[in-house]
């Protein structure tokens, strides 16, 4: 089945080869190659890289948007490329702050079972699903949990910069994928991140790495479809051309990259499958559905395996693929070489890869679940595909 899918390039066309490229450019080791369309000979006699994260910014919706805009945008385009799978934050981030694949991080999907502590979290920012509260504690750290180094670790020639929300700073997952940042910088709004940045940059003459992050396109497609979030696009997209410029004139040997994690797909009314319509599915499963509402993962018990994958097949094939652990794990879908020490504990028995503009949702026991209009984490081009900006002077 998978076979017959559009599945992340992790050769020389995803996320973490554009992560490769930075490492290798600032004199790090990366096991996996560098982007193909970012070779170490274009950022050669770049000092400073700064690496613009837009949550959400799919290609489609790039290109649609960018094309109706008054000012050259399109002229920066660099690369189309494949996020992770699933095609969600979790994933696609925790990417971007290691340089590794989801089989190499670990950090399967925003819903992940941790069989070391019994539960189903939220990663980022590592809380309970259902209950909010941090699964860290005082013996408890995020690090034990997560088991990873970041990206910052891995680059020795250059100083640093991790520019992130007020918000986001200190929380447990973001204390460990900043580990090795010179400075967490945070902003207010989107306008005062690129000051922030500017400011970053002219503050000395040493070489620099600089990530930001910007959840604005994502949390508004969520709330309110892709069509509501073009308004902020624009905005975000202006500020990021006028920083261009702005440095173009005053700081040489600088590159901007601009990229996303994931785009994301409209859900209309009806295209909704809610389990609890489905009680012969839901008695077959250990565990309420995780990972994603576009890639759900199913623990199933044992002796309901048949049972599970016939309602499947007969009552949801019009809605879903059906993709069992041994396909996952021989497409590699979730990446190459060694995996996590506990990846094979978060992958599930099987996903359910939902069609078309379907989602998949459960609830927990008094859970609070918004309808969202747009979600992502499957493997249809408006989730996987994402835009490479590169602004260099």
């Amino acid at each position: 089945m998978i076979k017959n899918l559009v599945t992340p390039n992790y050769k020389d066309g995803s996320l973490v080869n554009l992560m490769s490229s930075i490492i290798q450019h600032f004199g790090g080791d990366s096991q996996y190659s560098p982007l193909k369309d970012l070779s170490l000979s274009q950022l050669a006699g770049v000092d400073n890289v700064v690496l613009i994260l837009l949550d959400g910014m799919g290609y489609n919706f790039f290109i649609r948007n960018a094309k109706l805009l008054d000012y050259p945008i399109m002229d920066y385009l660099q690369s189309k490329m494949t996020s992770v799978f699933p095609s969600t934050t979790a994933a696609a981030m925790t990417t971007i702050y290691t340089g590794l694949a989801p089989k190499n991080h670990g950090c399967l999907a925003w819903f992940t079972f941790l069989k070391e502590l019994g539960l189903i979290s939220t990663i980022p920012p590592l809380t309970r699903r259902n209950y909010g509260d941090y699964i860290t504690n005082s013996t408890i750290k995020a690090n034990d949990i997560l088991r990873l180094q970041s990206i910052f670790e891995h680059i020795p020639t250059a100083d640093s910069y991790f520019v992130i929300a007020e918000k986001l700073k200190d929380t447990p997952y973001d204390t460990v994928v900043s580990k090795g940042a010179k400075s967490v910088v945070t902003f207010t709004n989107f306008a005062d991140s690129m000051e922030k940045i500017y400011g970053t940059i002219q503050s000395n003459s040493n070489k620099k790495f600089i990530l930001h992050y910007w959840d604005g396109i994502d949390s508004k497609s969520h709330l309110d479809g892709t069509i509501k979030a073009i308004p902020h696009f624009e905005e975000i997209i202006q500020q990021i051309f006028e920083l261009s410029e702005k440095i173009k004139s005053n700081c040489p040997k600088t590159a901007i990259l601009v990229t996303a994690d994931h785009g994301l797909i409209d859900i209309p009314k009806g295209h909704t499958i809610n389990l609890k319509d489905h009680p012969k599915l839901e008695e077959t499963l250990t565990l309420p559905l995780c990972g994603e509402s576009r890639a759900a993962f199913c623990y199933v018990r044992a002796p309901y395996r048949e049972q599970f994958e016939l309602y499947v097949k007969n009552d949801l094939d019009a809605y879903c693929s059906l993709l069992s652990m041994k396909e996952l794990i021989d497409s590699e879908i979730f990446g190459l070489f060694d995996p996590h020490p506990q990846f094979k504990y978060r992958i599930p028995d099987y996903i359910l890869l939902m069609k078309e503009n379907y989602m998949i949702k459960d609830k927990m026991l008094k859970e609070t679940r918004i309808r969202m209009k747009a979600v992502h984490g499957g493997l249809s081009e408006e989730e996987l595909y994402v835009p490479l900006l590169l602004f260099k002077n």
